[in-house]
């Protein structure tokens, strides 16, 4: 997949999660693509931090809120048609002062489930097209340690 292929895809999908889910802080707002490169406006934040990360030190509390702010995602991602095929801890941030999480980089992602790449195809069977919850696909890649799944 070119760059501007990936930019393409990338477009595609938040103008259809912008859509599904307007109001959403969960997911980059997009602004324009302009000479090469996407623009979009985010919640800002810093990257989840992956395994050896000691989730056990966080109040029970915000583990909630974390829980259902997946959820919230998952949600919009389903609604939307939009399968991020490549969701990590690398790929999500945790905005501090605001408590939210956000889920970026839908370079690798389908729009109902149509791959546009032969890697993304590859992508998309070796997480078995899971077509019902995508809480399995982020707790099968180690991205949710902090959920207790």
């Amino acid at each position: 997949m070119t760059g501007d292929e990936a930019i393409e895809l990338e477009t595609q999908a938040l103008k259809r999660i912008n859509r599904a889910c307007p109001n959403s802080t969960h997911f980059p707002q997009f602004i324009r693509v302009s000479n090469g490169c996407l623009y979009s406006r985010d919640s800002g934040g810093t990257k989840l931090p992956g395994k050896g990360f000691n989730y056990g030190t966080m109040e029970p509390r915000e583990m909630r809120r974390l829980r259902a702010q997946m959820e919230s995602i998952v949600s919009c991602l389903d609604k939307s048609k939009v399968r991020h095929l490549d969701m990590m801890c690398k790929n999500m941030a945790y905005n501090e002062q605001t408590k939210t999480v956000a889920l970026f980089d839908f370079d690798i992602a389908t729009i109902d489930d149509k791959p546009t790449s032969e890697k993304i195809a590859k992508r998309l069977n070796q997480t078995h097209g899971i077509c019902y919850n995508q809480f399995h696909l982020l707790r099968h890649r180690g991205a949710l340690p902090v959920i207790g799944w």
